[in-house]
């Protein structure tokens, strides 16, 4: 049996970008400034949808707290809320 943890630390150390978007683009050996660029524009760009979709449920419900759930690498997210969020809890 796998562990996921040391599946991922190991990942992190060796090609942590091909780890989080596994095209051929953001393999280390592969990875430019333009490539790098690329990776974080599409975790913005991903937040941001869901964001957008959080956001019509928010007002649909009436909710006012802005939570988001983090599935993925993170850093993408704390990027993203940086630029947006007068707040910022981990």
């Amino acid at each position: 049996m796998l562990s996921t943890d040391k599946e991922w630390d190991k990942w992190g150390h060796e090609d942590p970008y091909f780890a989080v978007l596994t095209s051929a683009e953001f393999r280390g050996s592969n990875l430019d400034a333009s490539a790098r660029d690329r990776f974080f524009e599409s975790g913005e760009n991903h937040v941001a949808a869901i964001s957008g979709y959080q956001e019509s449920i928010k007002t649909k419900l009436s909710q006012k707290p802005m939570q988001f759930p983090e599935f993925g690498c993170f850093m993408s997210a704390m990027l993203y809320f940086r630029k947006t969020s007068s707040h910022v809890a981990a």
